[in-house]
């Protein structure tokens, strides 16, 4: 049996795991629901991103790659708040 940990986010009535699950296709699960504090510094959020594997470091140099220094700046520049990043988005740039 399999147990892990894994973080989601619950958005109209779903929830969507931060991480891929090795599940099989109807598969039945147990949860056990931890409240999670919410992302509230540019570290974190850069941490779970990693975690997550929407962003990986370089392994190997690339000409014009984003250095790590880089990619920090860069979350520090993003408004962290409790509203989904895709939300933001869509309220931003409207609709299409």
């Amino acid at each position: 049996m399999m147990t892990e940990t894994i973080t989601a986010i619950y958005r109209d009535g779903v929830l969507y795991p931060l991480t891929n699950l090795n599940l099989q296709e109807h598969q039945t699960v147990r949860l056990q629901l931890l409240e999670s504090a919410p992302v509230t510094t540019s570290s974190t959020l850069l941490e779970q991103l990693r975690a997550s594997g929407f962003v990986t470091l370089a392994t190997h140099s690339l000409q014009n790659a984003v250095s790590n220094e880089d990619l920090e700046a860069l979350v520090k520049t993003l408004p962290i708040t409790e509203t989904p990043a895709s939300q933001t988005l869509i309220e931003e740039r409207g609709e299409w």
